[in-house]
Order: C-alpha cells, then sequence, then structure tokens
C-alpha cells in the first residue's frame, strides 16, 4: 500500500490529493528540522544562537581579559604611588 493509493482514498479532486501529498512529504522532511532531542544550542539548521563551544571560548577569553586588564591597573597604580613617593 503505497503512498499513490493512499491518496487515491481522499475524497476531493486531483488537485486536492496533490496538496495533501506534497504537505505529507514536505512535513516528513521537516522533522528532523523540528524534533532532534540531542542537537545542542546553535547547531540546528536555522539557528541564530551561538554554538555552545563558542560561547564557552568567549567567556573564557573574557575572563582572562579581565583579569590581565586588573593586573595592568594595579601596576600602574604602584608605579603612580611611587612616582608620589
Amino acid at each position: 500500500m503505497g503512498l499513490e493509493s493512499l491518496l487515491q482514498k481522499i475524497p476531493g479532486g486531483p488537485r486536492v490529493q496533490v496538496f495533501v501529498g506534497t504537505a505529507f512529504i514536505l512535513g516528513l522532511s521537516a522533522i528532523p528540522i523540528w524534533y532532534n532531542p540531542k542537537q545542542k544550542k546553535g547547531h540546528d539548521l536555522f539557528s541564530q544562537d551561538k554554538p555552545e563551544a563558542f560561547e564557552k571560548l568567549e567567556d573564557q577569553r573574557r575572563t582572562k581579559f579581565r583579569e590581565a586588564r586588573k593586573q595592568q591597573r594595579q601596576q600602574e597604580q604602584q608605579q603612580q604611588e611611587q612616582q608620589k613617593s
């Protein structure tokens, strides 16, 4: 029992049968896009989110930059204090 025999049972003309068949096939082909439980954030087909790995890497770089900047400011303050003394 194929798709054609199922479409023959649909009431309506051939245009209705073509519409239903097309909608059915498109719906089946879109299931992987809508439902994929193993997929990570940012890895799906139409995602605008950044992947998790990139976000983690950016966070690590930000924290390293902040720490380095903080140390640099402390050194500058120490140098200014030494110049004042």
